[in-house]
């Protein structure tokens, strides 16, 4: 074994012995923590109480003060000399036996460390991946810890995985949501992650503690790129010109000073400033076209300007390839900000970037020192083929031959989404290389927890950050046997996904092109769905659920439910899998289907840690347009569709000569569809191959002929538009119906939000109609790229609601009554965007019940008003209702009395207005009164209800 990769564990001539623990599974000994314990030794503390307990059904007592007899002594004075102690790193330890008692001494990240180790070296813990099924041990009614005499410094004393808390909108419960998070940080804890803060990666400009474009582009554009048209200003082509990603001058003796300042005055302070000069350029490209710039690169290229100015016209936003590699200028930035900073303190460092945009080369001017520490990002991503691998290497060697430190900070844990991805053989590879060269930290971008899907790669990172001495062998028949009699297959199903994952199909998948709705090129990580279909065929599927289905029949127990945990995540890359395929061929009414299978199956499995729901929808959303696809499912209505003609107006004539006129020819239009955006459809594409590849932005008119069926002649109709991109107006006959200007009520969103609008009165009695729209796009997708609708219902007679429209404020204690069994609330009249009038009743949870078992415990408030029936027959009852638009709970409307119960319930209204109706039902002979109930329950957020109507069929 290379001794490069052997913690130090020093053995010493202490007094050696034995402490006992539990015995015949009762506890013996005690937990001894310092005086004033950190809240990382007290967590860590009650995680090891908790093994023991589920080792051997004995829990160990924590005592306040050392006792008689065996305990372990958590104490952070050192046990060595000084200097000797330091050696040890920031998350060193000693342990030693001390007759019964065990000794722990360590600063507060290495008595964690302590007590995990332990763990691991004398009870034989694994943590395959968050959760109690992925707890690993071996039960026992008596545990002892005999001769443990040794010293302990951690290779990697800086260890980082980005693990964000996700989005709790897209999961089902909020127990889940907070379990899942919980459990996955606390999973890495017991791996070893432990983040050094002062060698933190940082695109530190634009970061929220230093906001430098906000705070000196007016008064010092010095400081940031000169574009090539000379201009000093955010790129226009990147990030849509944000002022916090435009790059810096590095070259700028005020940017220098500026930045030494804020060093000065703040390093002191915490985050985002530290002992360290943090100065990682912004999240661009080296973009700044200055003459002291371009010579700091050292370029023999006399015309890459001229080039780059010519492409940055042509509004190329990949101008900046004519640069060339720009790495040298940030390397010289380095040096001057790191001579300048010794000055103040001598043991300062200065970390910046390497690798990454078009600094990616080592430079070749600037000889580096140990002072500068360079986050390594490097391009490798997913799928891991030889070239990629070697040339990482190469790079990665080039960079460690400059004289700076380096961590090892890539993109590539974000690689997979939900799919059985497997490059974990290549991570061993490359992590036992880089630690070789001058790698003194990891930090990786970033746990997306499919641990179901691909949780081998995060095991095998996890095991080597404490132990980068294990073979990938080894680390491969940990995670196996934990599958029993199953071990075997589990590593056969192992070896399957990795054969695949490095399969030429997989390769030509990752490189192909694919487009979302908003007209954008889309590959890498964050829509590698789109793509997996392409390798991820049903027949190589079909062979992984063999396997699994094999590993089944031989495990039991424990084992056998760990099979099931991988079949879950197999089972849950298999249904995306095949709402892409459906997204890909086009019906969306099928897809739609689909996805909500999926979300129904991934509903019953949050709880398990098996997917990480809310990375994987938030990507999925990009694409898929779930609000899209619920209106589908809850139809508003039949939907308009194959009939519709268009035209582009980039003159603005439209409304000037009448193309929202019945009579106006429309014959010579184009016909186009309103499931996506004109750039998606032929006569987008059309305009863009005439116009240099330039999508089209401006006005566009649809037209649609509605023949009404004359049994819906003179019934109320509702046209409902799942979203215009941006200002829409609507004519129906040549009447306007509609004037919605974007942003619609200050709703930055409205481009994406669904509206309805009341169409009854523009409707002609022959049934021979015309609706034309207008919509103006300025920027991105444009047009009606959600469905449109129409529904009709009876009209009715008198509405027996008082105050159905919430118009009568002094009647809100009187007409509706209300009721919060659980949960806070806040409620009441509101003028907030009603669907009709001037006010609308809205309801505030602020608070939920955490204990409770289910929807109606969690949260739950109701109003309600009893109705007098004076005579029996059918009759109409329908309600509107909007809520947030990641609202979680439920809307639940009850119409109940003496032979009467209707019930309907529905979730989220995605910010728009729906209509909840009871199209006819009977009230019977005998039944003087119902009462109508509007419930919101489950979760926290705003629902609003308005224009509640109960009236008889005419």
């Amino acid at each position: 074994m290379n001794s490069r990769f052997l913690p130090i564990l020093l053995l010493s001539s202490l007094i050696a012995g034995a402490t006992t623990l539990v015995k015949d599974g009762k506890p013996v000994a005690s937990l001894v923590l310092p005086e004033k314990p950190a809240t990382i030794v007290k967590d860590a503390a009650n995680d090891f109480i908790y093994h023991i307990e589920r080792i051997s059904g004995a829990k160990l007592p924590i005592a306040t003060s050392i006792p008689d007899g065996n305990a372990i002594i958590l104490t952070t004075p050192p046990l060595l000399p000084k200097d000797e102690f330091a050696s040890l790193g920031r998350n060193g330890f000693v342990i030693r036996n001390d007759g019964e008692k065990l000794v722990l001494c360590a600063s507060s990240g290495g008595l964690r460390q302590a007590l995990y180790y332990i763990l691991e070296e004398k009870f034989g813990v694994r943590w395959l991946w968050p959760g109690p099924l992925g707890e690993v041990f071996e039960q026992s009614k008596d545990l002892s810890i005999n001769d443990m005499d040794l010293r302990f410094r951690q290779q990697l004393p800086s260890s980082r995985w980005h693990c964000g808390r996700p989005a709790k909108a897209y999961y089902h419960s909020e127990q889940a949501w907070q379990e899942f998070y919980k459990q996955n940080m606390l999973w890495m804890d017991r791996l070893g992650f432990d983040w050094d803060t002062s060698i933190r990666s940082q695109h530190a400009f634009g970061h929220p503690g230093w906001l430098y474009g906000k705070k000196y582009m007016k008064t010092h554009p010095e400081f940031f790129n000169m574009l090539p048209d000379g201009t000093r200003r955010p790129d226009p082509y990147h990030v849509n010109g944000a002022v916090e990603y435009c790059s810096t001058c590095p070259s700028s003796e005020g940017l220098l000073q500026q930045t030494l300042k804020d060093w000065r005055e703040k390093r002191s302070g915490g985050y985002p400033f530290g002992p360290n000069l943090f100065l990682g350029e912004n999240d661009a490209n080296g973009s700044c076209c200055c003459p002291q710039c371009l010579a700091a690169d050292h370029s023999d290229d006399p015309n890459r300007l001229e080039r780059a100015r010519k492409r940055f016209e042509a509004a190329d936003p990949k101008w900046m390839e004519e640069l060339g590699h720009v790495t040298d200028r940030y390397m010289q930035f380095y040096l001057r900000a790191l001579a300048e900073a010794k000055k103040t303190d001598p043991n300062v460092k200065v970390i910046g970037w390497a690798d990454y945009a078009n600094y990616d080369t080592p430079p070749k001017y600037s000889k580096l020192n140990p002072d500068i520490v360079l986050c390594f990002v490097g391009k490798l991503m997913y799928p891991w083929t030889d070239e990629k691998v070697a040339a990482i290497r190469e790079s990665w060697l080039g960079w460690s031959k400059t004289g700076a430190k380096l961590v090892f900070r890539p993109n590539f844990m974000l690689d997979g989404h939900c799919m059985p991805i497997n490059y974990a053989r290549k991570l061993h590879s490359l992590y036992r290389f880089c630690l070789e060269h001058d790698m003194i930290g990891t930090e990786f971008d970033s746990n997306i927890g499919q641990f179901g899907g691909n949780g081998f790669n995060y095991y095998l990172l996890g095991r080597m950050t404490r132990h980068p001495e294990l073979s990938f062998e080894q680390i491969q028949d940990e995670y196996c046997g934990a599958f029993g009699e199953a071990a075997p297959i589990i590593k056969e199903y192992l070896d399957y996904w990795e054969k695949i994952s490095d399969s030429q199909a997989t390769v030509d998948a990752c490189n192909a092109v694919r487009r979302n709705p908003v007209g954008v090129e889309v590959g890498s990580w964050n829509y590698f769905y789109t793509k997996a279909p392409l390798v991820y065929t049903p027949d190589v599927m079909s062979k992984g659920f063999a396997l699994l289905k094999k590993a089944q029949a031989k495990a039991t127990g424990k084992a056998a439910e760990r099979v099931a945990f991988l079949l879950k995540g197999l089972t849950n890359a298999d249904l995306t899998l095949a709402a892409q395929r459906l997204h890909e061929s086009g019906d969306k009414y099928k897809l739609a289907e689909a996805v909500k299978k999926l979300d129904e199956y991934r509903e019953s499995i949050e709880g398990d840690f098996v997917a990480e729901m809310a990375h994987l929808k938030t990507w999925e959303n990009v694409c898929w347009d779930r609000t899209s696809l619920e209106f589908m499912l809850n139809v508003p209505g039949e939907p308009l569709k194959d009939k519709w003609k268009f035209a582009f107006d980039p003159e603005t004539v439209g409304e000037a000569n009448g193309w929202f006129a019945p009579a106006f020819d429309d014959s010579k239009w184009e016909s186009i569809g309103v499931n996506s955006g004109w750039e998606m459809q032929e006569v987008g594409k059309r305009w863009r191959d005439a116009h240099k590849g330039n999508d089209y932005d401006g006005a566009g008119w649809y037209r649609f002929r509605l023949e009404v069926p004359k049994d819906k002649i003179g019934q109320n109709a509702l046209l409902t538009v799942g979203a215009a991109d941006e200002t829409c107006k609507l004519w129906v006959n040549g009447k306007l119906a509609l004037d919605r200007p974007y942003p619609y009520q200050g709703d930055n969103d409205s481009w994406a939000t669904p509206f309805t609008v009341d169409i009854t009165e523009y409707l002609t009695n022959d049934g021979d109609n015309l609706l034309a729209f207008k919509v103006v796009d300025t920027a991105g997708q444009g047009g009606i790229w959600r469905p449109v609708y129409l529904k009709f219902s009876p009209k009715t007679a008198v509405n027996l609601i008082l105050n159905p429209s919430f118009e009568e404020r002094n009647s809100n204690s009187s007409n509706w009554p209300s009721h919060a069994p659980h949960g806070k609330y806040m409620h009441g009249f509101f003028s907030e965007k009603p669907h009709s009038g001037k006010q609308c009743y809205k309801m505030t949870c602020n608070d939920i019940n955490q204990h409770g078992a289910n929807l109606f415990e969690l949260a739950w408030m109701r109003v309600f008003q009893p109705v007098e029936i004076k005579k029996p027959g059918k009759y109409y009852f329908s309600a509107w209702f909007r809520t947030d638009t990641n609202y979680t709970g439920q809307v639940r409307i009850w119409v109940l009395g003496k032979g009467v119960k209707q019930e309907r319930n529905a979730g989220s209204s995605g910010g728009d207005w729906k209509q909840i109706e009871f199209p006819e039902f009977t009230i019977p002979e005998g039944t003087d009164k119902v009462t109508v109930y509007l419930n919101v329950l489950g979760a926290l957020g705003n629902i609003w209800f308005d224009d509640i109507q109960l009236s008889p069929l005419e």
